[in-house]
């Protein structure tokens, strides 16, 4: 069996900067918990996140801007 030889990778991240936390940091890390309560709720109630909020099918524009 030949052997192998094991390839290193190297992680470089952005510098911290002094200000951390600013509102977009805050803002992000709502954007993550509201979009993991929205789909626990979808695997909690078995629904979709409209059905939710009583509209079974609807229009075009408004899942258009649902999903934008």
């Amino acid at each position: 069996m030949p052997s192998r030889k094991a390839n290193l990778v190297s992680v470089r991240c952005e510098p911290s900067s002094q200000d951390s936390n600013s509102l977009d940091v805050w803002l992000g890390r709502l954007a993550m918990v509201g979009f993991a309560m929205a789909i626990s709720v979808e695997i909690s109630t078995g629904k979709g996140l409209l059905e939710n909020f009583g509209l079974t099918s609807p229009l075009p524009t408004v899942a258009l801007a649902v999903t934008g």
